[in-house]
Formats: C-alpha cells, sequence, structure tokens
C-alpha cells in the first residue's frame, strides 16, 4: 500500500511538472523553431546560389523510400559495423568507461536532431503562434507518466496479490484454529473418559467392599437363623424316634436350605373345639413331608392348642423370612453377575450352604411361571383357531358355521 501511494504521488509531481514545463518553454520553443527555419531558408538560399536545384518535397500520395547506409555493404563489412557499433554502446550504457566528449556529442546530436525533426513535421512553411512547444519534454513526461501508470497497475496486481494470500494465510490459520480446537474436545473428551473409567474402578472397588459385608452380614444371618431353627426344633420334639410330631411328619431341616411342616394343618384340624388340654390323644389322617397320605394314627402331645398355633405362626414367619433371604441372595448373585464377579460369589454361596435355597423357586416364582404357561397355551390355542378358520374359510364354509365348528 506505502509503494501504490508513493506512485500516485509521483504521478501527480510529473502531471504539474508537465504543465509547469508546457508554460515556461513556450518562448523558447517557438523562438528555437524559428531559428531553424531561418538556417532552414539560408541554407536553401546558399544552395540556389551555388547553382543546386532545391530539395523537392515528395507528394502526399507519392511514397518515400529510405535507404539504409549498411545496405550497401557486404556481410563482412557490415558485421564489422554492427560489432564497433555495439561495442560503442556497451560501453557508453554498460560499462560507463566511454569518453566524456564522446557522451556529451551524442547528447547534443540527438537533442538537435529530435528538436529539427519535431520541427520540420509540424511544418516547413515556417512557424505558428498555436504550434505545441517543448514536445520532446512532454513526450518524455508522457512516457514518464506511462511508466509511472504501469507501475500503479503492477502495484495494484501486487496489491490484489497480497490481499489473496493474507485471505489465504487467515483461511490457513481458521483452519489450524478449527483443528486445534477439535484437538482440545478430544482432549478433555479423553479426560472425561479417564475420569469415568476411575470413577468406575473406584464404584466397582466399593462394590466389592460392599458385596464382602453383605456377604459377612448374609453369613451372620444364616447362622442366627439356624440357631432359631435348631432352638425351634428342640421346642416341638420330644426325645427318641417316635416322637409325636415325628410321627405327624414333622421335619425341620437346619443345615441352610428350606423346611416346611405338614403336620400343623393336621394338629390344629384333630384339636380344635377341645380347648387346652395335656396328654391329649388325636387321631386323623396327616400328610407326611413326602407328600404321602397315612391314616389312623394315634399321636400323643404334652402341647396346648395355644402352643401349636404359636408354633404354627412362628413357622410361617420363618419360611417368609427364608423366602425374602432367598430373594435378596437371589438379588445380590444378579448384581454379582453384572458387575462380572458372578462365579465367584456363586461358588462362595455354594461353599456356604446356600445353593440348594437359591434353586428353590419362590411363591410369586411359581406363579409367575403357571401364569406365563397359561398365556402361552391361549396363545397356541388361538394360533390353532385362526388355522382351522382360515382353513375351513378356503373350503368354501361360510363364517358362521366356521365359527360354530371351532367351538
Amino acid at each position: 500500500m506505502k509503494q501504490l501511494e508513493a506512485a500516485k504521488e509521483q504521478l501527480e509531481v510529473a502531471k504539474a511538472r508537465l504543465a509547469a514545463q508546457a508554460n515556461s518553454r513556450a518562448g523558447a520553443g517557438r523562438a528555437s523553431c524559428v531559428g531553424l527555419a531561418a538556417a532552414g531558408a539560408a541554407v536553401g538560399a546558399g544552395d540556389a546560389a551555388a547553382g543546386m536545384p532545391p530539395p523537392t518535397t515528395p507528394a502526399p500520395d507519392e511514397d518515400v523510400i529510405f535507404h539504409e547506409p549498411l545496405q550497401h555493404l557486404d556481410d563482412v563489412n557490415r558485421e564489422l559495423v554492427m560489432l564497433i557499433v555495439g561495442q560503442k554502446l556497451r560501453q557508453l550504457f554498460q560499462e560507463g568507461s566511454a569518453p566524456a566528449y564522446l557522451v556529451e556529442a551524442l547528447k547534443e546530436h540527438f537533442s538537435t536532431s529530435r528538436a529539427a525533426s519535431r520541427c520540420r513535421s509540424r511544418g516547413a512553411a515556417g512557424p505558428r503562434g498555436d504550434t505545441p512547444v517543448e514536445e520532446l519534454d512532454r513526450e518524455e513526461l508522457e512516457e514518464t507518466l506511462q511508466e509511472l501508470q504501469l507501475e500503479v497497475e503492477e502495484l495494484h496486481d501486487q496489491v490484489e496479490a497480497a490481499e489473496q494470500k493474507a485471505e489465504e494465510s487467515a483461511a490457513r490459520a481458521q483452519e489450524a484454529s478449527d483443528m486445534a480446537a477439535a484437538a482440545r474436545q478430544d482432549l478433555a473428551h479423553a479426560e472425561r473418559e479417564m475420569r469415568e473409567a476411575q470413577q468406575r474402578e473406584a464404584t466397582v472397588i466399593e462394590v466389592q467392599y460392599r458385596m464382602q459385608d453383605e456377604m459377612e452380614k448374609l453369613r451372620e444371618e444364616a447362622r442366627l437363623l439356624q440357631e432359631a431353627l435348631r432352638e425351634a426344633g428342640r421346642g416341638v420334639q420330644s426325645p427318641g424316634a417316635g416322637s409325636p410330631l415325628a410321627a405327624h411328619g414333622v421335619a425341620f431341616r437346619t443345615s441352610g436350605g428350606p423346611f416346611r411342616t405338614s403336620a400343623c394343618g393336621s394338629f390344629r384340624e384333630s384339636f380344635r373345639g377341645s380347648g387346652p388340654f395335656r396328654r391329649s390323644s388325636a387321631c386323623g389322617t396327616q400328610t407326611d413331608f413326602r407328600g404321602g397320605r397315612r391314616g389312623g394314627v394315634q399321636v400323643q402331645t404334652d402341647m396346648t392348642m395355644a402352643q401349636v398355633e404359636k408354633q404354627d405362626a412362628d413357622n410361617k414367619k420363618y419360611r417368609v423370612m427364608l423366602e425374602e433371604l432367598q430373594m435378596k441372595i437371589k438379588e445380590l448373585l444378579q448384581q454379582c453377575h453384572t458387575q462380572g464377579m458372578g462365579d465367584t460369589v456363586t461358588s462362595i454361596a455354594n461353599s456356604l450352604g446356600l445353593g440348594q435355597v437359591l434353586k428353590c423357586r419362590t411363591v410369586f416364582e411359581r406363579l409367575y411361571k403357571d401364569a406365563v404357561e397359561r398365556v402361552n397355551r391361549l396363545e397356541d390355542l388361538r394360533a390353532r383357531v385362526f388355522a382351522e378358520r382360515e382353513s375351513l374359510a378356503g373350503a368354501g364354509v361360510s363364517q358362521e358355521v366356521a365359527v360354530a365348528l371351532c367351538q
């Protein structure tokens, strides 16, 4: 931009200089042209006095033939002249070793010849008042002006190229900044994933410790439950193999697995209505612990009806506690499987004797499985009915008859 402004300033200075020279040297130019014209007239008069014919001016329509001096030389002399002229020109312009008088002579010759040719071209009849002056300086200034204009155009082109390069550099800088922003986002995402992985690792470690605590609690609960079952068994059974509850098929399993009572209902039915008693006899039909039926068995017991009912309620409570414990253990195993530690926890549960508890289904699971099986049977039945209706409709039977046949 600075170069462009400097070129514009030079252009304005050249225009002002051209106008100033045109105004200041008008008189001098007219005088020189008049002098050259007078000199030409004197030369013509001298030629006329000597008897030489005056120079003829060609008509406007005639061709002017210019004779080249080198055309009359042979090839060797022409080449020699050209070498001499080239050497002198090199001394003058390139090496700067030409003599000073030669340089001055050339300047005077060219200035004089150029001014004379300008004056002759404007009119050989004589000077006129409106003839332009200082044509040489004007042309030089015009050439300078054209050169400056060319320089201005070149500077414009350079400015446009620089602006284009600046735009390209800005685009590359924007692209680099976008890449840097994307890299920063990737780095932040990687750091976030690393923090999440560390949090997951801490969570897994916490879950492991929590599972260990839960296992300790479950072991303690199982131990307490076994002790409660043993105490309950001591309270209802009599010494000896032929105890009354053993005869009625009451079985307690204190090894950590499920237990059931099959004679409590028969006791309640056989002793209902008799009130409190001691060492009474009761006969009835009972169901043993394997599902078999026994009848006509006479039993004796030292327990009252209130004690039997209390024992029945305790047994129900223990059964509910066992089912809840079973569900908790299953949920714990599912969470362990989700965390990827299911095999280890399963082996620990089997070593503690809880495998049998986990294999048994609860009441809700049995009901849910029965409901699912019933839904599957209904879906199969519906599919068969639809298939039979379509087959009957394809055979040409009406819809009412097909429905009646399917029913």
